[in-house]
């Protein structure tokens, strides 16, 4: 799950650094398709696996509201800025936010299977 925010960090680092091309958008395409695959799929498989059997329907609910919402929050906030700004600001947005979710993510993981281990 953390390697498909890190792909999108990557992603979006490409779209920041580098000088749009044929090359570069490719790249990022790729990118951008391999980590939601990723990240799709493997959050459908965590709410199975930490939720219990009986709110299980309940937590993917919850996660398909939680991913609405932050879509389209995201997205307003991302078209602002690109609009405001630029686009290599909205990139650079959205890279600071997939690396926060990183480590989000990664400490709520690391948090959740403690407290099943105890």
């Amino acid at each position: 799950m953390i390697g498909s925010y890190w792909i999108a960090t990557l992603m979006n680092l490409l779209l920041v650094a580098l000088a749009p091309n044929l090359g570069v958008l490719v790249a990022a395409f790729f990118l951008a398709g391999a980590g939601y695959a990723i990240q799709q799929s493997l959050e459908r498989a965590i709410v199975a696996d930490i939720a219990p059997v009986e709110v299980r329907s309940t937590g993917f609910g919850v996660l398909a509201s939680v991913n609405g919402v932050g879509d389209l929050v995201s997205s307003a906030i991302v078209g602002g800025v690109w609009t405001l700004i630029s686009p290599r600001a909205a990139f650079l947005f959205a890279l600071v936010m997939t690396v926060t979710g990183a480590f989000v993510t990664s400490y709520a993981l690391r948090e959740s299977r403690a407290h099943s281990e105890s």
